[in-house]
């Protein structure tokens, strides 16, 4: 992120001393909250994604010669189970296992990974029980959701909904609770033009550029939703990300730059 933000600096001092800056404005948005889905900075965003002609966000490229045109929108959901607490040794016949509950839930919920096209869920945390004489009155799960479209959020929505509604130990209750802190960047016909001339400015500099989606969320998400062309990727080339061994090439820099540098100014034109 931070090779991100030193290429949309560069890219635009490029233009500037060259005297092609042929855009009336250019806005550079740099928010500390993007890794929790931009709380904060959401409103922001979309504010003044209202006020442009296009976005692009300088998130971390893939493999060379790459921009991202589609990005799947990100959610959280909870499962909370209620029991009954009792004695887990003198009289556990009177009490109900919100963790057992919660175990089936869990299952069936993850069951629902990739059943439905362009969505996954992933069970990411469990919780329950305070001591191990206590028969758990109260245990819940979290999940992240990815959709690629609102069809897609729709349908696992309604099917996470289903699960909830059955429980397998009776004196048990579910609550399905929780939603989309972003959604989906779709690829769109609006998107077409930006891809482009992203397309023609690699093409000067002797690049085939193509255009992927991510299962990841960013801020594109948030420009794109409020209807503002958008393209994404146009950060440094590397690879593993969240991971120890993340890196960049330092030796693509400077041709992420030149490629900035040139979509802008087919924008400005």
């Amino acid at each position: 992120m931070k090779s991100g933000v030193l290429i949309g600096m560069y890219g635009l001092h490029i233009l500037i001393s060259a005297q092609e800056a042929n855009y009336k404005q250019a806005t550079f948005i740099c928010n500390s909250d993007e890794e929790i889905g931009s709380p904060s900075s959401k409103p922001l965003i979309k504010e003044l994604a209202q006020q442009a002609d296009a976005v692009i966000v300088l998130e971390p490229g893939r493999a060379k010669g790459t921009v991202v045109s589609s990005r799947r929108g990100s959610g959280q959901y909870r499962v909370e189970v209620r029991g009954v607490s009792a004695h887990a040794g003198v009289e556990p016949q009177k009490g109900r296992n919100a963790i057992l509950e919660l175990s089936y839930q869990v299952q069936k919920m993850q069951a629902l990974n990739g059943a439905i096209p362009g969505t996954t869920l992933s069970v990411g945390i469990i919780r329950g029980g305070e001591r191990t004489n206590i028969v758990p009155d109260y245990a819940y799960c979290e999940m992240d959701v990815r959709v690629s479209d609102e069809t897609g959020l729709e349908a696992i929505e309604a099917a996470m909904h289903k699960v909830a509604s059955n429980t397998v130990l009776p004196g048990t209750s579910i609550t399905l609770s929780g939603g989309m802190s972003c959604m989906p960047f779709e690829r769109s016909k609006r998107n077409e033009q930006l891809i482009q001339l992203a397309k023609e400015a690699g093409s000067e500099l002797g690049l085939k550029i193509e255009d992927v989606g991510s299962g990841g969320a960013s801020d594109a998400n948030n420009a794109a939703v409020v209807g503002v062309p958008t393209i994404d990727g146009l950060g440094a080339g590397g690879g593993l990300a969240h991971n120890p061994g993340e890196y960049i090439e330092l030796d693509y820099l400077p041709t992420r730059i030149a490629l900035l540098a040139g979509l802008v100014r087919k924008i400005g034109k």
